[in-house]
């Protein structure tokens, strides 16, 4: 968001309020171009285009339609500005209060311990059976003629 004086940047170029009349307008306008005017600072590229500005401000400040226009603007952008702000500090009021309200509790942090650790055994419980898989799928059964189902170890070997 920029500030007020920014949006009042035509106003503060001429150094007028906004309520000033035209003819203090003109004035103004008149003052600052015989400061401001390229010819005093050397025709150099920086005061060529601040006093363009100043021509720009004072074209829209002398208009009286444009210059509605242009404070229409400047209200629309500060009430907008001052929506945000007031919502803002709505909600801030808001989480502030609500904050005061909810205090951690031992529970709370149970809760959170618990979570994790239940995340850490399931973890440990898939690598488990992991390792189980691996290990079954090494072992094997051979059925002899003699019909017992008892698992035999496979041979050892020397490797």
């Amino acid at each position: 968001m920029s500030s007020p004086n920014k949006r009042l940047q035509h106003y503060n170029m001429l150094g007028v309020r906004p309520d000033a009349t035209s003819a203090d307008v003109k004035k103004a306008y008149h003052r600052m171009a015989r400061l401001g005017h390229p010819d005093k600072h050397g025709n150099s590229a920086a005061a060529t285009a601040d006093f363009q500005e100043l021509q720009q401000a004072y074209e829209i400040l002398s208009d009286p339609k444009a210059r509605h226009t242009y404070d229409q603007t400047i209200a629309t952008k500060l009430s907008r500005t001052e929506q945000v702000r007031r919502r803002y500090a709505e909600l801030l009021d808001r989480v502030q209060r609500d904050s005061a309200r909810v205090q951690p509790t031992v529970d709370y942090r149970r809760q959170l311990f618990e979570a994790f650790t239940f995340r850490l055994k399931q973890k440990q419980r898939a690598y488990d059976v992991a390792q189980r898989r691996t290990i079954d799928a090494k072992a094997f059964v051979v059925i002899s003629d003699d019909d017992s189902d008892e698992p035999v170890q496979p041979p050892q070997s020397d490797t």
